[in-house]
């Protein structure tokens, strides 16, 4: 986790060193809303909340995506995330794999405490198309604030590394999916945030909070711990999370106006 942090903070940093130093520009510049197109790359620290409370704690994420803008700011994307690094609240899903001093064994007989749970943490990913809307707040007029909303499929499941795999022999090739409880569903997200487009535009970023939310339910037709999952209804979970995103610009269409004085 301490990674995660490393890699947020490096992303959130380097927006601002652009900003600095591209910030000598004439007074006088007003930039017009325009349309353009763009790509990102952004980084969420998040907070589950529902179903997978129960098993996670907190993530990190990384994900793009491609935004349109019109000239009226209004926003059209496409986005695609990957979340990582959530250790496990619930600590008793591999539990019938240990004996009763927490131990686990190898198929040579060799044993380790704790081992297992150190090996396994909660991954998703979700993919979605969304719109939104940039409400402009001052002369920056393709800058402001930016809601967003998308809809699409979400996929959450526990991790198991290669070397619980390689120790237990129970975690190999089709067996650790009775452990995994993966589960898919629909997904849908809002955010809202403050998104700037420098007039270097390779210098524009976005910061802001986002609210995501999930109904999904296995994928495998038994879960040891849980039976059988034929006619399990989806289960609400959700994310809340802080994100901040370097925005690279592809293509505009430039509509900018200058005003002089005499």
């Amino acid at each position: 986790m301490r990674k995660i942090k490393v890699l947020i903070l490096i992303l959130s940093l380097m927006p601002a060193m652009l900003v600095g130093q591209s910030i000598k520009y004439d007074k006088s510049f007003v930039d017009s809303a325009s349309t353009m197109v763009w790509t990102e790359v952004n980084m969420s620290w998040q907070f589950p909340v529902g179903g997978i409370r129960e098993l996670f704690k907190m993530n990190g994420s990384v994900g793009t995506g491609i935004t349109v803008k019109t000239a009226s700011n209004w926003l059209f994307g496409i986005s695609g995330n990957y979340c990582f690094g959530a250790a496990m609240r619930d600590n008793t899903i591999l539990d019938n794999l240990k004996d009763h001093n927490g131990y686990t064994y190898n198929s040579d007989g060799t044993c380790n405490q704790d081992y297992l749970d150190k090996e396994i943490e909660g991954r998703y990913w979700y993919v979605a198309a969304g719109f939104g809307y940039v409400i402009p707040v001052n002369r920056w007029k393709n800058s402001g604030i930016k809601l967003y909303a998308d809809f699409g499929i979400a996929q959450h499941k526990i991790h198991m590394g290669s070397q619980a795999a390689d120790y237990v022999p129970m975690l190999r090739d089709n067996y650790k999916k009775a452990y995994d409880r993966r589960s898919t569903g629909f997904h849908m997200s809002q955010s809202i945030g403050y998104l700037f487009i420098q007039r270097v535009r390779v210098a524009s970023f976005y910061a802001g909070l986002e609210f995501h939310e999930m109904w999904t339910k296995p994928d495998r037709n038994y879960i040891i711990g849980l039976g059988p999952t034929e006619g399990t209804k989806a289960k609400f979970s959700g994310l809340v999370g802080i994100k901040v995103a370097w925005i690279i610009p592809l293509y505009e269409k430039k509509k900018v106006s200058t005003f002089y004085t005499y």
